[in-house]
């Protein structure tokens, strides 16, 4: 996946990649776009930066920033 043009994820690619309901996949990016409200940043409902996602649920990468 090509971060750069890809930014966003949505439930039906968490569902794809973790397995995790689509309810369970809802909840995750809620969870996920509250951390990112308390953090200052702006969110879309639905939808979460998919470098984040990736930093929280799978761990780093190397990337120190996960692209936010």
């Amino acid at each position: 996946m090509d971060k750069n043009k890809v930014r966003f994820i949505d439930a039906k690619e968490i569902m794809e990649l973790t397995g995790l309901s689509k309810a369970a996949a809802y909840r995750l990016i809620q969870q996920l776009n509250e951390e990112l409200v308390r953090k200052g940043y702006m969110t879309v409902r639905g939808r979460v930066i998919y470098p984040y996602f990736y930093e929280r649920f799978f761990g780093k990468d190397g990337d120190a920033d996960a692209g936010i």
